[in-house]
C-alpha cells in the first residue's frame, strides 16, 4: 500500500491531489500511499526482465488511496494489468473479461493524456457511461523511468464498477414452448403393435 513518492509522481491518473504520507514507513523510502497500481506492476516487470524471464504478463487486484479535499482517502478497489503486448492486445484482454463476466454495459474509449503513456496509444475507458479506467502503451520516457528493457502496456480499471455490471449468478430462463428439433418422425401403426417392436438395434 505504500510506495516511493517518485512512483506517485511518475503516474497518478485517478487524482491530481497530493498523495497521503505515513510517518512510519514499512520500507525505507516507501512512505506514500499509492494512488495507482501501475508503478508497482512496472517495478515487478523490471525485476522479471532482469532475471531474463521471457514472458512477463502480470495483474494485481488491490486498493489504491485517492486523497479527498478533507477526511479519509477514498479506498478504490482496482485491477491493474501490465503486458509485453501492444495496446490492442490489452484492450482485447479487458473485452474478454467483460464477456466472461457477462457485462451488459457498453465499453467506450476516449482520448486521454498521461505523462507515462504514448500519446497515440492511450485511452480513458468508460463502462455503461461511467469512468472505468485507463489503458495505454508506456512511452519511451516511461520505459526509461522504470528501467524497462522492452515495450510494455498497462491498464487500470475499477473493480467496483466491474462487479456492479457483471452477471455473477446465472439467472434462470424459461424453456421455450417450441424447442428446436433436428428430426421429426411420424409412424402410423396398428394399435396392436407394441413400442418395443419398433426399437432400433
Amino acid at each position: 500500500s505504500v510506495v516511493p513518492d517518485s512512483w506517485t509522481q511518475a503516474y497518478s491518473p485517478w487524482s491530481d491531489k497530493a498523495p497521503l504520507r505515513t510517518i512510519s514507513p514499512m520500507l525505507k523510502g516507501a512512505d506514500t500511499l499509492r494512488t495507482s497500481l501501475v508503478p508497482s506492476l512496472l517495478e515487478v516487470r523490471r525485476i522479471n526482465q532482469s532475471l531474463a524471464n521471457p514472458s512477463v504478463e502480470l495483474f494485481e487486484t488491490a486498493k489504491i488511496y485517492l486523497p479527498q479535499d478533507e477526511g479519509l482517502p477514498e479506498e478504490q478497489w482496482t485491477l491493474g494489468i501490465t503486458s509485453g503486448r501492444d495496446f490492442h492486445h490489452l484492450k482485447g484482454v479487458i473485452e474478454a473479461v467483460l464477456e466472461a463476466l457477462k457485462v451488459e454495459g457498453e465499453l467506450t474509449i476516449e482520448a486521454t493524456k498521461q505523462n507515462l503513456l504514448h500519446a497515440d496509444y492511450s485511452a480513458s475507458l468508460k463502462l455503461a457511461g461511467e469512468h472505468f479506467g485507463f489503458i495505454g502503451e508506456v512511452n519511451t520516457a516511461g520505459l526509461k523511468t522504470f528501467s524497462l528493457r522492452s515495450p510494455a502496456s498497462v491498464a487500470e480499471i475499477r473493480m467496483d464498477l466491474l462487479v456492479q455490471n457483471s452477471t455473477l449468478i446465472p439467472q434462470h430462463s424459461l424453456l421455450s414452448n417450441f424447442p428446436a428439433i433436428t428430426r421429426d418422425l411420424n409412424i402410423v401403426l396398428a394399435e396392436s403393435v407394441r413400442w418395443d417392436a419398433l426399437e432400433v438395434s
